[in-house]
């Protein structure tokens, strides 16, 4: 897919608050095609946040086998490494898990717009790339 609109922006959100966003998505444009929205913020720690939305009112035909993955940034002793997966299309809730026991991913169950996306996982004993499996609709 192709990037319809990017808007940055920085709001201070002093407790729970609500605020319009996207307010173009809502015309009849917008509303007929697909599409996914995006919200990255950092907490006050420094932990980057994000969370994605879909809107998908046109059938989409089924994505396969058009993901990779690599196991990169091994390091034995702090027992963590990093999943690169690359995609050429939109993956709606890629879900990445292992058969081996021991592993635990920094996040799982998301929407990947096409390109690299990188997920840290820590481990208990070093895995290989055989140990990963993965699945989306």
């Amino acid at each position: 897919g192709n990037i319809l609109k990017s808007i940055n922006e920085a709001v201070f959100i002093p407790g729970n608050w609500n605020q319009d966003v996207c307010t173009e998505c809502r015309t009849a444009e917008f509303m007929e095609r697909n599409y996914v929205i995006v919200f990255t913020w950092q907490k006050q720690d420094g932990k980057t946040i994000s969370r994605s939305f879909t809107h998908l009112p046109v059938k989409r035909e089924p994505v396969s086998q058009n993901a990779t993955v690599e196991l990169t940034a091994i390091d034995p002793q702090k027992r963590t490494a990093v999943l690169k997966i690359t995609t050429k299309s939109f993956l709606k809730d890629f879900w990445i898990y292992s058969s081996k026991t021991g592993i635990q991913f920094d996040r799982n169950f998301l929407n990947l717009l096409p390109g690299t996306h990188e997920i840290k996982i820590t481990f208990e004993n070093v895995p290989v790339l055989a140990d990963f499996e993965m699945k989306w609709l």
